[in-house]
């Protein structure tokens, strides 16, 4: 019987190695190799192990889920850079304010703090203007270059209300370009009677109409603040009124030694600021004779008041120191007329064509020319400067 004998040689043992040889290992036949997880590292702090030899995927997204975006991936050896926008991303942030204003959608890629009293949050000039019916162009443009220039000035911060009375229609006079929205929480003005409402602003009868602010004087007096304010007139001559005394802007809550007001020229030719009683910061009682055109505010001069018209002040009258106590606890400021002591309605009527109002705290005279040169380019700007 023949042997036949069959001669088997052993299989080798094998090498296992990866790409760049940085991993090697041997199997032995027959034998089994599990190879190891790989380790992660995120800015070369160790984030876990995945599965070696299987595809990686990499979900960027924010703290609430949204997916990112990256602005760039690179992958240079075993290195992945992901790049992503400053801030890890950007957010939409909506804001309603207390009363229920809703402002614009605004992105934010970091923390930030808003100053709602500041242009930085908001353009308020597009607030604005997106609060009145079908604005032309010439009026947007003329909004957006006030709003720039009082703010390159400086003011903007100073004012409480800003009504440029523009666009011709008693809905859209009575927005405040300060905080413009509509609601009285807003200052939001409204109308006694029926002023006439066109181009060039509104006009009074000085005897059944006015426009009214609900802005209290007295809540905006601090040690440091007094309470201005300001109209641009485009009727020249006395009120015409048959008061003894009237204001073309203001209030008072009983008598006259207790008003907050200013007067151009009334019917006794007089030219009038008062802050309450004996604390007249102006007056020149009677003989008056000059122009009521143009820009005229109540301002501050050194320790004391006076009124300025078309950015200069006004000499030749009784001049004497701001006293903050004679501020009045009233609930609105009337243009046409005063509002009397919170019940009464309004008194001191004018007769007048205005294009523009506002309050403020209590400009000095530097400032008070760089407003006026921001409001007259305003007013040319629209035609109807004086």
């Amino acid at each position: 019987m023949t042997d036949f004998r069959i001669k088997i040689n052993p299989c080798p043992d094998a090498t296992v190695e990866n790409s760049d040889v940085s991993y090697t290992n041997t199997v032995a036949a027959n034998g089994l190799l599990t190879l190891p997880d790989s380790q992660i590292n995120v800015n070369s702090v160790d984030s876990g192990d995945v599965v070696s030899v299987k595809t990686i995927d990499v979900n960027l997204e924010d703290s609430l889920g949204a997916p990112v975006t990256p602005t760039s991936v690179g992958l240079v050896g075993n290195t992945l850079t992901i790049e992503v926008p400053s801030g890890g991303g950007s957010y939409d942030l909506d804001l309603v304010d207390r009363f229920g204003n809703a402002f614009p959608t605004k992105q934010v890629s970091a923390n930030a703090t808003w100053d709602l009293r500041t242009l930085t949050p908001f353009d308020f000039a597009d607030i604005f203007l997106n609060q009145l019916t079908a604005p032309s162009s010439t009026i947007q443009n003329a909004i957006i270059d006030l709003v720039d220039d009082l703010n390159a000035a400086g003011l903007w911060d100073k004012f409480h209300t800003i009504h440029p009375l523009v666009n011709g229609t008693a809905n859209d006079h009575a927005v405040n370009l300060k905080y413009p929205f509509r609601n009285r929480y807003s200052n939001l003005a409204y109308f006694e009677g029926s002023p006439t409402h066109n181009a060039n602003g509104i006009t009074t009868n000085g005897s059944s109409n006015a426009m009214i602010i609900p802005i209290n004087p007295f809540s905006y007096q601090t040690s440091n603040d007094q309470f201005g304010m300001s109209c641009y007139s485009r009727t020249d001559g006395a009120s015409g009124a048959g008061n003894a005394v009237s204001f073309d802007m203001g209030s008072t809550n009983g008598g006259y030694a207790q008003y907050n007001a200013l007067s151009l020229r009334d019917s006794s030719n007089s030219h009038i600021a008062t802050v309450g009683g004996t604390s007249n910061i102006y007056y020149n009682n009677g003989g008056y004779t000059g122009s009521t055109l143009g820009l005229f505010t109540i301002v501050k001069n050194g320790a004391n008041g006076g009124i300025s018209r078309n950015g200069s002040l006004i000499t030749g009258g009784v001049s004497s120191a701001i006293s903050l106590s004679a501020f009045r606890q009233t609930a609105a400021i009337a243009l046409g007329g005063v509002y009397f002591d919170n019940s009464a309605g309004l008194t001191g009527r004018v007769a007048r064509n205005y294009a523009y109002c506002a309050t403020m705290k209590l400009f000095n005279m530097t400032q008070e020319a760089d407003h006026y040169t921001a409001v007259q380019t305003f007013q040319t700007a629209l035609s109807r400067n004086v």
